[in-house]
């Protein structure tokens, strides 16, 4: 990422609409504060570096529920991350660190189940 990229990550003005492989969906009000946004990294490791890089604490096992999601649900980032973040499964604990809820597979069964 360019430094003008990166100056334009921490500004926060893409809070438009996200395109991705299931459709459209937008950041929900805590994610649009966020100060790095998901969409505007090319893949989640690129966005956990970044994260990293501003001090935003950004648990691991994240990466392992991104991973999980993209691989069994056919999901691109930033909808794999958009999708636990709409259902309660990464939350906002302070500005600048992140949690995940450690049972996302049951996230990943729901929704192969509602494909069906």
């Amino acid at each position: 990422m360019s430094n003008n990229q990166n100056k334009g990550a921490f500004s926060g003005n893409n809070q438009g609409v996200i395109l991705g492989s299931a459709g459209q969906f937008e950041p929900d009000k805590e994610m649009e504060l966020f100060p790095l946004k998901p969409e505007q990294f090319y893949d989640v490791g690129d966005w956990f570096n970044a994260c990293r890089s501003a001090g935003i604490m950004v648990p691991v096992q994240l990466g392992q529920a991104v991973s999980q999601v993209e691989e069994k649900l056919g999901l691109k980032w930033p909808e794999s991350f958009y999708i636990l973040r709409r259902s309660r499964y990464v939350e906002i604990l302070a500005p600048n660190m992140l949690a995940v809820r450690l049972n996302w597979n049951k996230l990943i069964e729901e929704h192969k189940g509602a494909k069906k």
